[in-house]
């Protein structure tokens, strides 16, 4: 009862309307104590299958991210996990090659995606001296109040833009308004779900995925008009993409 961490993501885990009474019988939340292949294994000796990958950050599988630990542990224990500022060498070997996956000049490393957001904001609005950041509605750029302004929200929204994804009049705006816009959010996964929110493990795992190639087509024909604009505008273009990491 005295971790807020668990109440959050239990949220997630019961329909609303049966949470209450969920609540008052059971502890939901599941603590477990190991891994094996894809299952998790709760204190119990409970299996689960973890279908969802924890969301996705573990796309290779909970035995080769053990081996991935225990090797670069191996490889800077003598340097410690705690040391701030400074860098392993080993840097020196994985920068080239994130470089060359993602085909960029420099990399940043960051704690989650939220983080990695509030920087992203925060480097556009002071190299363009500019305040206002443009997302679209359903797009969800992390827990950030700076990118979730609005009910529920202490945080005015007057320095965030909404604007409908897929529409000729939102291209317009950006053009008319290019002057003040310091960035222009976009996740490009919301292709699966257009206007509306961002695409659920189960949308990610089940047939609705399938059902939605069509627009899929005409989400990239967008991404490529928008990212045309941004650019004859002068407005970075900021992909922010979750689910594939």
């Amino acid at each position: 009862n005295s971790l807020s961490d668990i109440r959050f993501t239990d949220t997630n885990r019961v329909p609303f309307q049966f949470q209450r009474e969920t609540r008052s019988k059971f502890r939901v939340a599941t603590i477990t104590s190991s891994s094996s292949g894809p299952e998790l294994i709760d204190v119990d000796n409970q299996r689960a299958i973890d279908v969802s990958g924890s969301y996705g950050v573990n796309v290779c599988g909970y035995d080769q991210y053990k081996t991935f630990v225990d090797k670069g542990w191996q490889k800077c224990k003598a340097l410690g996990p705690n040391v701030l500022g400074p860098v392993h060498p080993i840097i020196g070997e994985v920068l080239p090659k994130l470089k060359a996956i993602a085909k960029k000049e420099e990399v940043s490393f960051h704690m989650s995606g939220t983080e990695a957001m509030m920087c992203c904001v925060r480097l556009c609005r002071f190299n363009t001296r500019r305040k206002l950041v443009v997302q679209f509605a359903g797009a969800y750029h992390g827990w950030w109040d700076g990118v979730q302004p609005g009910p529920g929200s202490e945080r005015s929204n007057s320095d965030v833009l909404y604007l409908k994804d897929m529409s000729p009049a939102t291209l317009r705006c950006i053009r008319a308004r290019a002057d003040e816009i310091a960035a222009v959010l976009v996740s490009p996964l919301q292709g699966l779900n257009p206007g509306k929110p961002p695409p659920s493990d189960l949308v990610l795992l089940d047939a609705k995925a399938r059902d939605t190639a069509k627009s899929r087509d005409a989400y990239k024909i967008w991404l490529a008009e928008l990212k045309a604009t941004c650019t004859a505008c002068d407005v970075p273009l900021v992909f922010d993409e979750v689910y594939t990491g």
